[in-house]
């Protein structure tokens, strides 16, 4: 996918530097994913807690987003 990503970039005249910078953006670095899913286990209770309480998802609506995004 970054390939494909980059490669639209070229095609409307983004340089290296915005290319680099696209992909920083794109990515998520574990210390800040690990501090963040530590602090909703504890303002919440767990993900599908946070999920429901805060993003509003209801049950059915996060099972059909795990069958289109999750894989066995």
């Amino acid at each position: 996918y970054r390939a494909k990503r980059d490669r639209a970039i070229t095609e409307k005249g983004g340089n290296l530097c915005l290319r680099a910078n696209m992909r920083i953006l794109g990515s998520v670095s574990d210390a800040f994913l690990d501090t963040s899913l530590i602090a909703i286990e504890k303002e919440f209770g767990g993900i599908d807690n946070y999920l429901r309480e805060k993003i509003g998802l209801t049950p059915q609506l996060q099972d059909a987003l795990r069958e289109l995004y999750l894989e066995d």
